[in-house]
């Protein structure tokens, strides 16, 4: 991906391509859900009233199939109710339970989060940790493990993933494939969308992944 492309999708194609998407994504995931519900039932009832370690196991799993599934159906409900950002619907996020929340729809990936200090934005959680979850993903090894470290910098709530252990010199080794088309394109959009700027190795320097970064805002009162 370019170093900072806060480019939005134009505004009369959007509507009908999220709307498009939405509905597409809508019935497989119900179906998924309704699945994972399926097996999560049946294990509870072949091991009743005992539950072996691997079975414990399976069932947590599959909870955690469970909540992230839920989660995109929230994302596609809330991107087909209305497109737009609108200013309205945001609200006061704490950019550390945000970034927390992407990572734990990772349980398989090592990722630390260094935030000493609350760090404030104004959006959509279900979006933001939609470009959190996605970026992790994106940028996951199979030898590193990934630190989420978050600042105000400049009046800018900055957000870098960082290879843990320092700088590399040359690309690393994905544990799957880099976003499609689609995928960038819906990173990009939410990021711009939130007035933020995206930036990638290596052009944000020596063991920087990917810098994200928002208008910071002041902490709640009250």
């Amino acid at each position: 991906m370019d170093a900072y492309d806060p480019i939005v999708d134009s505004a009369d194609e959007t509507p009908d391509l999220a709307a498009a998407l939405c509905h597409q994504l809508r019935l497989p995931l119900d179906h998924v859900l309704d699945r994972i519900q399926r097996a999560h039932d049946a294990l509870r009832a072949r091991n009743a009233p005992s539950i072996d370690g691997a079975t414990l196991k399976a069932l947590r799993c599959l909870a955690d199939a469970h909540v992230t599934t839920r989660h995109l159906l929230r994302l596609v409900d809330d991107v087909d109710g209305q497109a737009p950002v609108v200013g309205g619907r945001m609200r006061r996020l704490d950019v550390r339970g945000v970034v927390r929340a992407g990572a734990a729809m990772l349980p398989e990936l090592d990722i630390a989060v260094d935030a000493p200090d609350a760090v404030f934005v104004d959006g959509i959680d279900t979006r933001l940790v939609h470009v959190f979850t996605t970026l992790l993903a994106d940028v996951a090894t199979d030898e590193l493990a990934l630190v989420a470290r978050i600042r105000v910098v400049d009046e800018e709530a900055r957000v870098e993933l960082l290879a843990d252990g320092g700088a590399r010199a040359r690309p690393w080794r994905r544990r799957g494939p880099n976003l499609s088309a689609v995928g960038r394109g819906v990173v990009r959009h939410i990021v711009a969308a939130h007035r933020g700027r995206l930036e990638r190795w290596p052009s944000v320097g020596p063991g920087v992944l990917v810098r994200v970064g928002f208008p910071a805002a002041v902490a709640p009162t009250g």
